[in-house]
């Protein structure tokens, strides 16, 4: 839905490239914080900035010199914004872009204070918090992907809560 438009704009192979180049930015802020923390515990919290700007530094040579010797075929008949501007016209599409920007800034938003908030109130090192970060980072996916189970099993209980169906509650001897 998203490369699909794009790459009949500028071409498959400059797309595919952009794809990948954004698969390797999602797999690096998986693992941000695990790194972050090593660093900052073996070196101090100026060398994350000095690691991170050598390695954006690597990455956008690269991009630039290899990324542009790919040939790339493009479609001059190409939508650039009109499919997104429909898909945003459309109501119900436009609420779940926007729930989906809001939970997007609440999560970013607590993880920005997250490491802050733990290393004050437990006094842990850098290395633990980069490893407690990442494991919260690691669960909120695992949660996300479970919370459609989660709501029907919920939405089951309360079924038969309400309903009362089911097998009746076993009786309990006194002695």
């Amino acid at each position: 839905m998203v490369f699909g438009p794009l790459a009949d704009r500028f071409g498959k192979r400059q797309i595919l490239n952009f794809a990948m180049f954004f698969f390797t930015f999602a797999a690096a802020l998986t693992v941000s914080m695990a790194i972050g923390g090593s660093v900052a515990f073996f070196l101090s919290w100026r060398g994350i900035f000095a690691a991170y700007s050598a390695l954006a530094a690597l990455v956008t040579v690269l991009f630039f010199t290899v990324g542009r010797k790919i040939p790339s075929d493009k479609n001059p008949d190409s939508e650039f914004l009109a499919p997104y501007a429909r898909l945003l016209g459309n109501a119900p599409s436009l609420i779940l872009y926007l729930i989906v920007l809001l939970e997007g800034i609440f999560i970013v938003g607590s993880f920005s204070y997250l490491g802050a908030f733990i290393e004050n109130l437990y006094q842990y090192n850098y290395l633990t918090i980069g490893f407690i970060m990442t494991a919260f980072g690691i669960m909120a996916v695992i949660g996300g992907r479970m919370a459609l189970f989660i709501l029907i099993f919920l939405a089951g209980v309360l079924i038969k809560c309400e309903t009362g169906s089911g097998p009746a509650p076993q009786q309990v001897k006194v002695k």
